[in-house]
């Protein structure tokens, strides 16, 4: 698997990211192996102070359908099927048959995959196809892609879900000439 060059190229002070990633409460259990390994293996997952946020976001609003784009091996989708309840279900799709194996994989191993759902392919051909609505949008995918995927995004998004994009500034990259 390629290496995640943004998780080095933070746009706040390297020392306030090192201070998040090494003082935050790393996460239990299953989910914490798969982070740990990722991040040695330099997969690309969400940094841990996006994880710590995006779990305790999640913890505030009780989402009960969610949608990711952009599974890569299932560490998000793993964290958010942890807050969606007996009833609710998280959607995900990649389009990269190493990652969609992984994830499989991963979602197995930690015994969610009664909750998760990925589907595979393109998302911008996967998602003019969903129907929703989804309370809790995680887009985590593609850059160059997120102008595409948003017009799809709001219309799966509930009237008062919400709608969350990774990487915007693209670890300070957006402002490169």
């Amino acid at each position: 698997m390629a290496l995640n060059e943004m998780m080095d190229r933070p746009v706040v002070k390297k020392e306030l990211v090192a201070f998040m990633r090494d003082r935050l409460k790393r996460f239990p259990g299953e989910l914490g192996e798969l982070e740990k390994t990722a991040n040695e293996r330099g997969v690309p997952i969400i940094p841990h102070e996006t994880a710590v946020f995006l779990n305790m976001l999640l913890g505030q609003i009780k989402p009960k359908q969610i949608l990711e784009i952009g599974a890569a091996i299932g560490f998000s989708g793993s964290l958010m099927a942890q807050h969606v309840g007996a009833e609710g279900h998280v959607t995900t799709i990649d389009r990269f048959e190493v990652m969609i194996n992984h994830a499989k994989a991963n979602f197995e191993k930690l015994g969610i995959t009664d909750k998760v759902t990925l589907l595979e392919g393109d998302a911008a051909e996967v998602l003019p196809t969903l129907e929703g609505p989804y309370d809790f949008i995680f887009m985590d995918s593609a850059k160059s892609k997120y102008y595409e995927f948003l017009p799809h995004c709001i219309r799966l998004l509930k009237k008062e879900g919400m709608l969350v994009i990774d990487d915007v500034f693209q670890g300070g990259t957006i402002l490169d000439d």
